[in-house]
């Protein structure tokens, strides 16, 4: 990497490139954890909003219970329909903010307001 290039993690597998003047080169991740818009161009101001679907949908695998995400197929669409899967034993706050981090549009800066109201006392 030249030293003015700093490597940004995406979706836990996915990593890209930028330096100075933009994004640069880009390799594939795990395609359960990423956001349907990385199947398209990647523009650089999209990253923040894949890596909160990324982490979202890292999250909404935990709180499946014994369930793995699908790779493809009608699962991983509705998915990122924003239609989900019943999330047993989670707390409707948690299950709220996993919702909205896999939700089509997400704010991000509400998000994580929202998840350090859960972390705070």
């Amino acid at each position: 990497m030249l030293a003015l290039s700093l490597p940004l993690p995406q979706d836990f597998g996915n990593a890209i490139e930028i330096n100075v003047g933009g994004c640069v080169e880009e390799a594939e991740g795990d395609c359960r954890y990423m956001a349907r818009e990385l199947l398209d161009t990647v523009k650089c101001e999209d990253l923040p909003r894949c890596d909160v679907f990324s982490l979202g949908a890292t999250m909404y695998e935990v709180c499946l219970v014994d369930r793995s995400l699908p790779p493809d197929g009608d699962e991983w669409h509705s998915i990122r329909d924003g239609t989900l899967q019943v999330m047993p034993d989670t707390d409707p706050a948690l299950r709220s903010i996993i919702t909205d981090m896999l939700h089509t549009k997400p704010h991000t800066t509400v998000l994580l307001k929202q998840m350090e109201l859960l972390v705070l006392p």
